[in-house]
């Protein structure tokens, strides 16, 4: 078993009262430094319906994208199948021996 030693004891010494209203004013002056750059309840909710609005319209766009996109590739697919179409009915097909 290994022997434990005595620790010092790393408590802060006690704190004076006027050293203590020196930190809850320094505390509290920081936290007012910061207080002009939190954002409000209106900030956030000025900001949700804005995203909203924006979300909608990417959505749209999106959704015209994607029909369009579909649109093409139908007509490209459409033209290959018929292309491919021409070209096998135009192949001369020999004639049976004997007919």
């Amino acid at each position: 078993m290994v022997a434990q030693t005595a620790q010092p004891s790393t408590a802060p010494a006690e704190v004076s009262a006027a050293q203590a209203e020196q930190n809850n004013s320094e505390r509290i002056a920081k936290i007012e430094a910061v207080l002009p750059y939190l954002a409000t309840k209106a900030d956030i909710a000025d900001l949700r319906a804005e995203l909203k609005t924006e979300i909608q319209k990417l959505r749209a766009d999106l959704t015209w994208r994607i029909i369009i996109t579909m649109g093409i590739m139908m007509g490209i697919m459409t033209g290959v199948f018929t292309l491919v179409n021409l070209l096998l009915r135009t192949q001369a097909v020999p004639d049976a021996p004997g007919g």
